[in-house]
Protein backbone atom coordinates (compact mmCIF):
# COMPACT_ATOMS: atom_id res chain seq x y z
CA UNK A 1 0.00 0.00 0.00
CA UNK A 2 1.51 3.48 -1.37
CA UNK A 3 2.04 5.47 2.18
CA UNK A 4 0.92 9.02 2.07
CA UNK A 5 4.10 11.64 1.41
CA UNK A 6 5.92 13.06 3.62
CA UNK A 7 7.46 16.04 0.81
CA UNK A 8 4.54 19.17 -0.14
CA UNK A 9 6.10 18.60 -3.73
CA UNK A 10 4.62 15.07 -3.42
CA UNK A 11 1.84 16.24 -1.37
CA UNK A 12 1.08 18.67 -3.63
CA UNK A 13 1.15 16.37 -6.64
CA UNK A 14 -1.38 14.16 -4.76
CA UNK A 15 -3.83 16.95 -4.38
CA UNK A 16 -4.03 17.30 -7.92
CA UNK A 17 -4.57 13.75 -8.61
CA UNK A 18 -7.28 13.55 -6.20
CA UNK A 19 -8.94 16.57 -7.82
CA UNK A 20 -8.36 15.52 -11.23
CA UNK A 21 -9.96 11.78 -10.63
CA UNK A 22 -12.22 12.66 -8.68
CA UNK A 23 -13.70 15.71 -11.24
CA UNK A 24 -13.22 12.78 -14.39
CA UNK A 25 -14.93 9.96 -11.93
CA UNK A 26 -18.05 11.20 -10.61
CA UNK A 27 -20.16 7.69 -10.79
CA UNK A 28 -17.22 6.26 -8.93
CA UNK A 29 -16.11 9.36 -6.55
CA UNK A 30 -20.02 11.25 -6.54
CA UNK A 31 -18.78 15.29 -5.48
CA UNK A 32 -21.90 16.96 -5.41
CA UNK A 33 -23.75 18.36 -2.56
CA UNK A 34 -24.18 16.02 -0.14
CA UNK A 35 -21.94 13.50 -1.35
CA UNK A 36 -19.26 11.95 0.47
CA UNK A 37 -16.51 12.99 -1.56
CA UNK A 38 -16.33 16.95 -0.54
CA UNK A 39 -15.12 18.62 -3.71
CA UNK A 40 -15.44 21.75 -3.22
CA UNK A 41 -14.51 21.38 0.85
CA UNK A 42 -11.15 20.17 -0.54
CA UNK A 43 -10.86 22.98 -3.21
CA UNK A 44 -11.35 25.50 -0.37
CA UNK A 45 -8.47 23.73 1.75
CA UNK A 46 -6.04 23.94 -1.83
CA UNK A 47 -7.08 27.51 -2.00
CA UNK A 48 -6.01 27.85 1.59
CA UNK A 49 -2.81 26.13 1.32
CA UNK A 50 -2.15 27.91 -1.84
CA UNK A 51 -2.21 31.18 -0.56
CA UNK A 52 -0.34 30.01 2.29
CA UNK A 53 2.72 28.84 0.12
CA UNK A 54 2.37 31.89 -2.15
CA UNK A 55 2.56 34.43 1.24
CA UNK A 56 5.59 32.14 2.45
CA UNK A 57 7.67 32.36 -0.67
CA UNK A 58 7.21 36.22 -1.03
CA UNK A 59 8.38 36.64 2.27
CA UNK A 60 11.26 34.33 1.80
CA UNK A 61 12.37 36.88 -0.98
CA UNK A 62 12.11 39.56 0.90
CA UNK A 63 14.21 38.20 3.58
CA UNK A 64 16.99 37.13 0.88
CA UNK A 65 16.75 40.63 -0.37
CA UNK A 66 17.16 42.15 3.16
CA UNK A 67 20.45 39.91 3.86
CA UNK A 68 21.66 41.14 0.59
CA UNK A 69 21.20 44.40 1.87
CA UNK A 70 22.35 43.92 5.19
CA UNK A 71 25.40 42.50 3.91
CA UNK A 72 25.88 44.96 1.45
CA UNK A 73 25.50 48.05 3.72
CA UNK A 74 28.13 46.68 6.70
CA UNK A 75 30.69 45.85 3.77
CA UNK A 76 30.53 49.68 2.78
CA UNK A 77 30.69 50.79 6.65
CA UNK A 78 33.44 48.43 7.00
CA UNK A 79 35.49 50.35 4.66
CA UNK A 80 34.30 53.38 6.07
CA UNK A 81 35.64 52.48 9.34
CA UNK A 82 39.07 51.08 8.44
CA UNK A 83 40.07 54.12 6.90
CA UNK A 84 39.05 56.24 10.15
CA UNK A 85 40.80 53.55 11.84
CA UNK A 86 44.21 54.09 9.35
CA UNK A 87 43.90 57.15 9.55
CA UNK A 88 44.28 57.50 13.20
CA UNK A 89 47.19 54.97 13.59
CA UNK A 90 48.93 57.57 10.80
CA UNK A 91 48.03 60.31 13.22
CA UNK A 92 48.93 59.22 16.55
CA UNK A 93 50.83 55.84 15.75
CA UNK A 94 50.08 52.18 16.21
CA UNK A 95 50.35 51.96 19.96
CA UNK A 96 49.01 55.14 21.18
CA UNK A 97 46.16 55.01 23.97
CA UNK A 98 44.30 57.33 22.25
CA UNK A 99 43.34 54.25 19.53
CA UNK A 100 41.19 53.07 22.71
CA UNK A 101 38.60 55.95 22.67
CA UNK A 102 37.78 54.75 19.44
CA UNK A 103 37.54 51.47 20.11
CA UNK A 104 40.62 50.19 18.72
CA UNK A 105 42.95 49.06 21.53
CA UNK A 106 46.71 48.98 20.32
CA UNK A 107 47.86 46.39 18.32
CA UNK A 108 50.60 44.88 19.95
CA UNK A 109 48.56 43.97 22.75
CA UNK A 110 47.14 40.27 21.91
CA UNK A 111 44.59 38.46 23.72
CA UNK A 112 45.89 36.31 26.29
CA UNK A 113 42.99 34.48 26.75
CA UNK A 114 40.84 32.79 24.47
CA UNK A 115 36.87 33.78 24.41
CA UNK A 116 34.32 32.16 25.97
CA UNK A 117 31.29 30.24 24.82
CA UNK A 118 28.91 31.62 23.03
CA UNK A 119 25.71 31.45 24.61
CA UNK A 120 21.49 30.45 23.25
CA UNK A 121 22.08 30.03 19.66
CA UNK A 122 19.03 29.47 17.90
CA UNK A 123 17.61 29.05 14.63
CA UNK A 124 15.32 32.08 14.65
CA UNK A 125 13.97 31.93 10.84
CA UNK A 126 13.86 29.54 8.58
CA UNK A 127 12.49 28.14 5.89
CA UNK A 128 13.34 25.86 2.59
CA UNK A 129 17.25 26.65 1.39
CA UNK A 130 17.02 29.74 4.19
CA UNK A 131 17.94 29.70 7.87
CA UNK A 132 19.04 32.79 10.29
CA UNK A 133 20.92 31.85 13.43
CA UNK A 134 20.97 34.23 15.96
CA UNK A 135 22.99 33.46 19.41
CA UNK A 136 24.16 36.12 22.04
CA UNK A 137 28.00 36.85 23.18
CA UNK A 138 29.90 35.13 25.53
CA UNK A 139 29.55 36.13 28.83
CA UNK A 140 32.12 39.25 29.68
CA UNK A 141 34.73 38.44 32.34
CA UNK A 142 35.78 35.34 33.62
CA UNK A 143 39.28 35.40 32.33
CA UNK A 144 37.99 34.99 28.88
CA UNK A 145 39.38 37.22 26.32
CA UNK A 146 37.67 39.68 23.78
CA UNK A 147 36.16 38.07 20.62
CA UNK A 148 37.64 38.77 16.89
CA UNK A 149 35.24 36.54 15.29
CA UNK A 150 32.61 33.74 14.89
CA UNK A 151 33.00 30.23 12.90
CA UNK A 152 29.90 28.90 12.19
CA UNK A 153 29.93 24.87 11.44
CA UNK A 154 27.86 22.56 10.44
CA UNK A 155 26.99 18.87 10.32
CA UNK A 156 24.92 17.80 7.41
CA UNK A 157 22.51 14.33 7.98
CA UNK A 158 19.91 12.65 5.62
CA UNK A 159 16.35 13.09 7.63
CA UNK A 160 16.76 9.43 8.59
CA UNK A 161 19.80 10.86 10.98
CA UNK A 162 22.24 9.20 9.11
CA UNK A 163 25.45 11.40 9.48
CA UNK A 164 27.10 12.43 6.03
CA UNK A 165 29.38 15.20 7.01
CA UNK A 166 31.43 16.03 10.18
CA UNK A 167 32.01 19.39 11.94
CA UNK A 168 34.25 21.67 10.45
CA UNK A 169 33.99 20.16 6.98
CA UNK A 170 31.95 23.31 6.23
CA UNK A 171 32.31 26.56 7.95
CA UNK A 172 31.81 30.29 8.00
CA UNK A 173 32.43 33.60 9.53
CA UNK A 174 30.53 36.51 11.51
CA UNK A 175 31.70 39.12 13.18
CA UNK A 176 28.32 39.80 14.98
CA UNK A 177 26.31 37.64 16.83
CA UNK A 178 24.09 36.69 13.74
CA UNK A 179 24.32 35.53 10.35
CA UNK A 180 21.84 34.77 7.43
CA UNK A 181 22.76 31.51 5.33
CA UNK A 182 20.65 31.04 1.67
CA UNK A 183 21.41 27.97 -0.90
CA UNK A 184 20.87 25.49 1.63
CA UNK A 185 19.85 21.77 0.72
CA UNK A 186 15.90 20.87 0.42
CA UNK A 187 15.43 17.49 2.61
CA UNK A 188 18.52 17.38 4.56
CA UNK A 189 19.05 18.14 8.57
CA UNK A 190 21.49 20.27 9.54
CA UNK A 191 23.24 20.56 12.95
CA UNK A 192 25.51 24.13 13.22
CA UNK A 193 26.93 25.12 15.82
CA UNK A 194 29.15 28.63 16.69
CA UNK A 195 32.71 28.85 18.40
CA UNK A 196 34.24 32.20 19.58
CA UNK A 197 37.86 33.13 18.11
CA UNK A 198 40.66 35.43 18.76
CA UNK A 199 44.24 35.20 18.47
CA UNK A 200 44.67 33.05 21.66
CA UNK A 201 42.49 30.64 20.19
CA UNK A 202 38.95 28.88 19.92
CA UNK A 203 36.37 28.99 22.98
CA UNK A 204 33.72 25.99 23.55
CA UNK A 205 31.45 25.16 21.26
CA UNK A 206 27.84 26.83 21.27
CA UNK A 207 24.64 24.55 22.37
CA UNK A 208 24.06 23.03 18.69
CA UNK A 209 21.49 23.85 17.03
CA UNK A 210 18.97 21.51 14.54
CA UNK A 211 17.17 22.57 11.29
CA UNK A 212 15.26 20.59 8.65
CA UNK A 213 14.82 22.23 5.63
Amino acid sequence: MPKFPKRKPDKDALYNAIVAGVTANPIDYPSGPGQPFALATFNGLITTKNTAKSTRQNEEGQFRVAVTAENSAYDGTDDEARRFLDLAIATHGVNSPKLVLIGWAPIDLPDSFVPGQPRNLEAVVQGPGDCFLDWKNPLPGGGFGEVDFYRIERRKRTLQGQQTEDWGAWQLTATESEIGLVGLDRGVEYDFRVIAVNSAGDSAPSNVVTVVL
